[in-house]
């Protein structure tokens, strides 16, 4: 779906530059840190760039590209700076994978590890954002699809990172799940097709529900006869469980 241009100002966001001190001890020399992931930056909601705005980090689905899933933020009223990251590992889409992934894998350790590795790139970008921006509350995480299961890696294993977890079409490994919850975890708003066959809800029910288990608000929207997709009524669902976590930025 094409981004409108009213409402809405879509910027590519550069890498910002890192200026070592000029007379550091050699041995006390940092280590070359990480390069950020690429990404694109949309403001929703009639904002401007250099206002305090909340914060949403939002995250493809394996195959797409930041630009194809600005489109599903394109009617969402409130104001916010939507970071949108570009996974690491290109498809032959022309998009980006997050990390390898395929259905009813059983190695569920495994696939908890890899998710975690993305989690933690997109953690990286997170902090560097609200760094780098005027930024008020704290960060909102949502995406679909892989990108739904790295929503639920940061809240599982950086909750003091984000306010809120909004993943759709994902899934998490039991792994990633803490024994306690922190003191004030993260609510996580999860939505889902019940006819899903490429990840299917059943894990995604039991993920959720370990989360409860262990202190988090974590609750489950599941939706008749949806697949791997977002309906019109997740969508506006979905959109909504944002709005109501971001908040404003009032004076």
């Amino acid at each position: 779906m094409r981004v409108q241009p009213w409402g809405l100002i879509l910027l590519v966001a550069c890498q910002p530059v890192v200026v070592e001190p000029a007379h550091q001890p050699v041995a006390e020399a940092a280590v070359a840190k990480r390069a950020l992931l690429e990404h694109e930056i949309l403001l929703t909601g009639g904002a401007t760039a250099d206002q305090p705005l909340p914060l949403l980090v939002a995250i493809h689905g394996m195959g797409s590209r930041p630009e194809r899933f600005a489109g599903a933020f394109e009617n969402m009223a409130v104001p916010a700076r939507v970071i949108l990251p570009l996974a690491p590992h290109p498809t032959a889409s022309g998009g980006g994978s997050w990390f390898g992934f395929r259905v009813d894998d059983p190695d569920r350790e495994a696939f908890g590890r890899r998710v975690y590795e993305a989690a933690d790139q997109v953690v990286d970008l997170m902090s560097w954002a609200e760094g780098a921006f005027p930024t008020c509350g704290e960060p909102v995480i949502t995406g679909f699809s892989q990108g739904g299961m790295v929503s639920f890696a940061v809240a599982a294993t950086w909750p003091d990172a984000i306010g809120a977890a909004v993943p759709v079409g994902g899934d998490m490994a039991l792994t990633l799940v803490p024994v306690a919850a922190p003191a004030d975890p993260p609510p996580v708003i999860a939505f889902h097709g019940d006819a899903d066959e490429v990840v299917p809800i059943g894990p995604v029910r039991e993920a959720v529900g370990a989360l409860d288990a262990a202190g988090y608000d974590a609750a489950l929207h599941s939706y008749a006869d949806v697949g791997h997709s977002i309906s019109p009524a997740m969508r506006s669902d979905w959109h909504a469980a944002i709005a109501a976590q971001l908040g404003s930025c009032s004076p």
